[in-house]
């Protein structure tokens, strides 16, 4: 299979995980009542809490394809930066595949624990009834 082929084949999985995100989280929203309201209310046998686990199940989807379409595109993307970058400073800056696959680990590395420094003090934030904490 070409690259070209594969880059659209992702393209278009990319578009229908979005789309099925974005459909999901309106109808979670104008469609079902609130969370906390939403008891005994269903759209096609399935309630406010499986819509929810369905549109967390998009949203992953959604964000894997957009990783692989990262890790596809990669080199262009650093080869755009180190461009910028050469503008910007004045010199040549060079990369080789070892340094551009370095940065996109770093990267992700980064990424990542930001996201995970994130949910871990939304957990010690977390309050239940009575300001209960979060087991």
């Amino acid at each position: 299979m070409s690259r070209q082929t594969i880059n659209f084949l992702l393209d278009g999985t990319l578009l229908v995980a979005f789309l099925s995100l974005l459909w999901i989280s309106v109808l979670l929203r104008a469609i079902f009542p609130e969370g906390t309201l939403a008891a005994g209310w269903s759209l096609w046998g399935l309630g406010y809490d499986a819509w929810c686990k369905i549109q967390f199940a998009a949203l992953l989807a959604f964000a894997l394809c957009v990783l692989l379409h990262l890790i596809l595109h990669w080199s262009w993307v650093c080869g755009f930066i180190t461009g910028r970058l050469t503008r910007i400073l004045g010199r040549r800056i060079s990369t080789n595949e070892s340094t551009r696959t370095a940065y996109g680990v770093t990267t992700l590395i980064a990424i990542l624990s930001i996201l995970g420094t994130l949910l871990f003090f939304a957990q010690l934030g977390t309050r239940g009834p009575a300001g209960t904490l979060h087991p």
